[in-house]
């Protein structure tokens, strides 16, 4: 991140993972735990993530984690039967003492970008939300103002955040084909295990 500010990443991982047959963050890919990997790409990138898990992943994590340095355990505690607006409002209400310039959303599915790629939406335009695209898909981290995730706190229950941004959002074009990936299905998962053995140097 630049000028060394340490922008905090909401990675929403309290779901059931029901097509994957279970919680996603502890999916085998590659052989090893998913969380490990997106640990590494977030580290990679810079970026500062807090999980937003259920009781029983974190518990996963913790028992599992090799060093703090590698993958700092901040949790916020969600709730697998809640829809996933539900874990961006505890992920931001637990940021509010802190009050960061702003915050990323990440769904636990979709691998962390490059390092550029999360400058660029931090970079992008003033005051907005911004979300990447790459071609012509927009996907995910997105990235949000505080003066503006502040104000999802008290968004009713049933809200959803692409409603809720779709006044004030602005695609980023990007080069990394990571933001519009999803491992939400084993098959998904076997084809972008096969890409980086693929891109492997």
């Amino acid at each position: 991140m630049p000028n060394g500010e340490c922008t905090p990443v909401l990675v929403l991982a309290s779901g059931r993972g029901t097509r994957m047959g279970g919680p996603k963050a502890l999916m085998a890919v590659a052989g090893r735990p998913w969380w490990m990997i997106q640990c590494e790409r977030l580290a990679g990138a810079g970026a500062a993530p807090v999980w937003v898990v259920s009781p029983p992943v974190r518990a996963a994590m913790l028992g599992t984690i090799v060093s703090s340095s590698q993958c700092p355990p901040r949790f916020v505690d969600g709730d697998p039967g809640a829809p996933m607006f539900e874990s961006i409002r505890r992920g931001v209400e637990f940021l509010a003492l802190s009050r960061p310039r702003g915050v990323f959303v990440l769904p636990v599915d979709v691998p962390a970008p490059e390092r550029g790629t999360w400058n660029a939406l931090r970079q992008g335009v003033d005051g907005n939300v911004t979300v990447p695209a790459c071609g012509a898909r927009r996907g995910h981290p997105i990235y949000m103002p505080w003066a503006f995730a502040q104000t999802l706190i008290g968004a009713p229950a049933s809200a959803r955040l692409d409603e809720l941004i779709a006044g004030c959002s602005r695609s980023i074009e990007v080069s990394d084909p990571a933001v519009t990936t999803n491992l939400n299905t084993p098959d998904g998962v076997r084809a972008w295990e096969a890409a980086q053995l693929a891109a492997a140097p």
